[in-house]
């Protein structure tokens, strides 16, 4: 599993609102002040799930700097990234996707990566060209 490296991470508390328990380093969704499962493919999120809550329980939501994400598909470093259906990361579109951040590390599909998370921004034209 990818070991996080750099500063500290910036972290806000909600309430889970549904099992999220099979969520860990997932992006997830804001619902009024709860969290919830990540469902829209390169949507809005609010930040990557850092712990395991079930149903009304304290989630941990890792909203900018180094963090693990599960990866969707296999990527190498510097790339900005989106979420899947699932809350995994896969690469940005071009136009009109939310970027969560950008990954430190590469990873393949189905393992724990390193992102440098940030306040969600909607991709420009030129990003799934951009050389980092």
């Amino acid at each position: 599993m990818a070991e996080v490296t750099g500063g500290p991470t910036t972290t806000i508390s909600r309430v889970a609102s549904g099992d999220l328990s099979g969520s860990q380093f997932s992006f997830v969704r804001a619902s009024g002040n709860d969290v919830m499962s990540y469902v829209t493919s390169g949507g809005l999120m609010l930040g990557t799930l850092q712990n395991k809550p079930k149903n009304n329980e304290h989630a941990t939501i890792a909203v900018a700097g180094p963090t693990k994400i599960m990866m969707g598909t296999s990527l190498g470093p510097n790339v900005f990234v989106t979420g899947n259906t699932s809350g995994f990361a896969i690469r940005a579109a071009g136009s009109g996707s939310y970027v969560a951040g950008m990954l430190i590390t590469g990873a393949v599909s189905g393992a724990v990566g390193e992102l440098l998370a940030n306040v969600p921004w909607v991709s420009g034209a030129n990003l799934a060209g951009a050389a980092v």
